[in-house]
């Protein structure tokens, strides 16, 4: 083949792919971040394993979600804010993000609510390791890279953290993945189903009256960073195509935090939907890491956890075009 010919060829491969590229280049970016974030959280549930087991305690210095001082820049309208987003101390500008409110440049702030540590829950923190976070800064500029506070907070009773929230039987405003829309969970639905559902796992293996669902953003600061790996992982999802300039897209950690030093027998709580409770053991159990997630919306209006985020993959080659 002499070189003429050669340029000719390529020259025909070069328009081809011109030709395909502008079709399929969203479904395949889509397809791609997609099975990143699942490969992704398995990573990152493997690195909070390996810690855990070689460190034997939990990760500290993660990101509490949480805005540590009143966002200075205000928003449009009220009604632009996401559900716990600025419901509590009221900020210097009449629209802008509260202090102690879910970290407002989540994409969906919703997923989460504010919520005071009790002592008991401080107790099972710190029995895990867990004794100080960074707090969000909602006025950053970065809302992924340079999402903190400069200086990390040592965790006390009554401090604020993320909890898990979960949509109530009624028609409610709840985040899903193309903005804040009615969702309607199934009847007798509880926050158990709702963490079944996204971890794969079954009903009773939670127990909102023995344990509170905290989730912490799994940043550059905590300890994880220069053990486990070398740096924390972040995901952009192809829904957004965001930057993390704009939209906080790192992964999360889930933990199930001890509420109550009681003994309570499983069968004296039954799940609505059948079956028992866990049931609380006695004592302060130390808090324990779950899974990690992705908080960037999925077809079915949840966070996104191994299980459903494989699914939302399989699907994404449909479902993630504008």
């Amino acid at each position: 083949m002499t070189l003429l010919e050669l340029t000719v060829i390529l020259t025909i491969i070069i328009a081809l792919a011109g030709m395909v590229i502008p079709t399929g280049f969203f479904a395949i970016m889509t397809s791609s971040q997609d099975s990143t974030g699942v490969s992704s959280l398995t990573e990152v549930d493997k690195w909070m394993q390996s810690y855990s087991t070689k460190f034997m305690k939990e990760p500290n210095n993660m990101e509490a979600l949480i805005n540590g001082v009143a966002g200075t820049v205000a928003q449009p309208s009220p009604t632009t804010f996401p559900p716990g987003c600025n419901t509590l101390t009221p900020a210097p500008n009449a629209n802008s993000p509260a202090l102690n409110a879910v970290y407002c440049n989540m994409k969906y702030p919703g997923y989460f609510i504010p919520f005071q540590l009790t002592s008991v829950d401080l107790a099972s923190l710190n029995n895990a390791g867990i004794t100080s976070l960074f707090y969000n800064d909602p006025s950053t500029l970065d809302a992924t890279f340079d999402s903190t506070l400069a200086s990390n907070t040592l965790l006390t009773t009554g401090s604020y953290v993320a909890s898990v929230n979960f949509p109530l039987s009624s028609p409610v405003v709840w985040p899903g993945p193309t903005g804040l829309t009615t969702h309607t969970t199934p009847p007798g639905a509880i926050i158990e189903d709702y963490l079944a559902a996204v971890f794969g796992s079954t009903s009773n293996k939670f127990d909102y009256k023995c344990y509170d669902y905290i989730a912490f953003g799994i940043g550059n600061q905590s300890s994880l960073t220069g053990t486990v790996t070398s740096t924390a992982p972040v995901h952009f999802v192809a829904k957004s195509i965001s930057t993390g300039t704009l939209t906080y897209n790192r992964y999360l950690a889930i933990y199930q935090v001890d509420k109550t030093s009681s003994l309570s027998l499983s069968s004296a709580t039954p799940l609505p939907l059948g079956g028992a409770r866990k049931g609380c053991a006695a004592g302060i159990e130390s808090a324990k890491f779950i899974g990690s997630v992705i908080a960037d919306g999925s077809s079915s209006g949840q966070l996104m956890g191994l299980a459903n985020s494989l699914a939302n993959s399989a699907n994404s080659a449909n479902s993630n075009y504008y």
